[in-house]
């Protein structure tokens, strides 16, 4: 399963060009699949909305940010798409629908006894490259003006969608971030010869970042930890860029 995340500011215009025809009217067979607690759950799954009814679904994934002006750094509205690599299996939207739940309960957005929050997944026909898809637009303010914590969601995702590959006996995605690094390049090894170093810098890297996350508690600690292993000097930038 391969999975992108991008935050934003505006879920009014992501629901518009996600449940619209596209930039090149690329976009087929849009739907709703599932929804939140927050968005009253399965209720709007395949539902044919109006222009009307998509304006009041993104305006309702803005509610809880607008009314409390909470406006987490980077963009209230985490925007996570799931797809499956050409030729997989074609999944259904009940299949889809349980796969958005754990993924979600799994990021803190609703369940664990937290307070819920507004998102919605959206489904669409096959892409150009031929994956089958769904985007996932969620809210990082809760029902009380409270923000989501998603310190390290990526591991998580990782986590999640290698489990959710094994149950639903999808294609294994190697490489995906808390996978292991993928194979280094003859100019990696090249470049580590040459300037005599003890391992390759990405290794490196990835060693300092590995450490620095295990030992930290929090978002905060874990940038103070990492910027004292030099992992940001330049010097090291220089040797492999950041």
């Amino acid at each position: 399963m391969i999975v992108k995340v991008t935050r934003g500011a505006s879920a009014r215009g992501l629901i518009r060009y996600l449940l619209g025809p596209g930039r090149a009217n690329e976009h087929t067979d849009q739907r709703v699949i599932t929804a939140g607690l927050v968005l009253g759950g399965e209720a709007l799954a395949s539902a044919n909305l109006s222009a009307q009814e998509i304006t009041d679904l993104g305006a309702a994934l803005d509610e809880a940010n607008d009314a409390y002006g909470t406006n987490p750094m980077g963009g209230h509205l985490y925007h996570l798409s799931l797809s499956l690599p050409p030729g997989d299996r074609k999944l259904s939207d009940e299949e889809w629908a349980q796969i958005s739940q754990v993924v979600m309960e799994s990021l803190g957005f609703e369940g664990k006894g937290t307070l819920p929050t507004a998102w919605v997944a959206i489904g669409h026909g096959m892409s150009a490259q031929g994956n089958q898809h769904i985007h996932i637009a969620a809210s990082l303010v809760g029902i009380d003006g409270s923000k989501v914590d998603i310190w390290r969601d990526r591991k998580t995702l990782s986590r999640v969608c290698a489990e959710l590959e094994d149950a639903y006996e999808l294609s294994v995605v190697e490489g995906r971030e808390g996978r292991g690094l993928p194979g280094l390049s003859r100019a990696e090894l090249e470049r580590t010869a040459r300037e005599q170093l003890a391992e390759p810098p990405r290794v490196t890297l990835a060693r300092l970042v590995r450490e620095a996350s295990v030992a930290s508690k929090d978002e905060a600690e874990f940038v103070r930890r990492l910027r004292g292993s030099g992992a940001g000097a330049t010097s090291f930038r220089d040797r492999w860029p950041i």
